[in-house]
């Protein structure tokens, strides 16, 4: 459940167009190839997108760390991939390979040990390994809480983290373009909402239709970014279970 807190900074809309950048990259492709890396210009704007999408959650960024207060075990990182749901595996084997030595220089020979026997196991020991060492608390405690904490907040752990997040800031980009929205502000918007909501697919278009032609009146008037945004916002959390549409 989302924090009533918003993101401790506020986006510009800068000149810089990272619509037009992306389209750039893009052209040529039918869709967006998750596996491809993101052009270097782009990795700040997904950055900057990961980061409000942490925040929005009350969380600290790239080195939050959750305990198993909703049965998933662990979760770690800005989007919170998790043991549970086998999201966060392949992450966690990706740094033990192939940077062993990081992990050995900052928990030591024994822990990393330790966690790659823990990695071995079968996915539901491992949720019961997360929770007795992490605690059944949103916010993760006692020395496991801490060294995940400081492997997530390392520049390689880091680089897998974005590396994980390129398809859904990819479809972002792309629900920018389809709906003519071009600014920082309106990435991050897409981006979370791809996040949280599996983006804005064709069974939600008549809907934000909906919401678009009511906004523009009887006289068909064009209407601002912010307002689109707010348009595609509620077209699609029509669709989400009731309980949870106060907090998209």
């Amino acid at each position: 459940m989302r924090s009533s807190r918003g993101p401790p900074f506020l986006l510009a809309d800068e000149d810089e167009d990272p619509i037009e950048r992306f389209e750039v990259w893009h052209r040529g492709l039918s869709a967006p190839l998750p596996r491809d890396p993101l052009p270097q210009a782009l990795i700040p704007h997904l950055d900057r997108c990961m980061r409000i999408t942490s925040s929005f959650e009350g969380q600290d960024g790239y080195g939050t760390v959750s305990g198993s207060f909703d049965g998933e075990g662990a979760s770690v990182g800005a989007l919170q991939q998790c043991l549970g749901q086998g999201s966060l595996q392949p992450m966690l084997l990706e740094m033990l390979t192939g940077h062993r030595d990081i992990l050995i220089r900052l928990w030591g020979e024994g822990s990393t040990k330790e966690f790659e026997g823990v990695l071995s196991m079968p996915r539901d020991r491992q949720v019961i390994w997360a929770s007795n060492s992490l605690g059944k608390l949103e916010q993760a405690t006692g020395q496991w809480a801490y060294r995940l904490r400081v492997m997530a907040l390392s520049p390689e752990y880091v680089v897998i983290q974005q590396r994980s997040a390129q398809g859904i800031f990819s479809k972002a980009l792309t629900l920018c373009s389809e709906w003519k929205l071009a600014t920082q502000r309106a990435v991050a918007w897409a981006f979370d909402t791809t996040v949280q909501q599996g983006s804005i697919g064709p069974k939600h278009r008549e809907r934000v239709l909906d919401e678009i032609r009511r906004a523009q009146g009887a006289g068909g008037a064009e209407i601002g970014e912010r307002s689109k945004m707010e348009c595609l916002t509620r077209g699609r959390t029509s669709f989400s279970i009731p309980r949870w549409r106060a907090d998209v």
